[in-house]
């Protein structure tokens, strides 16, 4: 799926391809940040806990994906 990952520095797309079932979305932003989300994530106005599976935490095409407080 493809997403926006906005944070201070700008917008980036992203592609996003779950391959194990149990990620969470701290393992998105640690793979895009290289560090784990200090604050909430927030999906499409939303926020999520960083440690919600992504199955779970409504990333869906098209979704923005915002760290709280970055």
């Amino acid at each position: 799926m493809h997403i926006v990952f906005r944070s201070n520095e700008g917008e980036r797309e992203l592609e996003v391809r779950l391959r194990n079932p149990q990620a969470t979305l701290d393992d998105v932003i640690r793979v895009v940040q290289g560090r784990a989300a200090a604050d909430s994530i927030v999906v499409d106005g939303h926020p999520v806990s960083g440690s919600c599976p992504i199955a779970d935490s409504g990333l869906h095409e098209g979704a923005v994906l915002v760290v709280a407080g970055d």
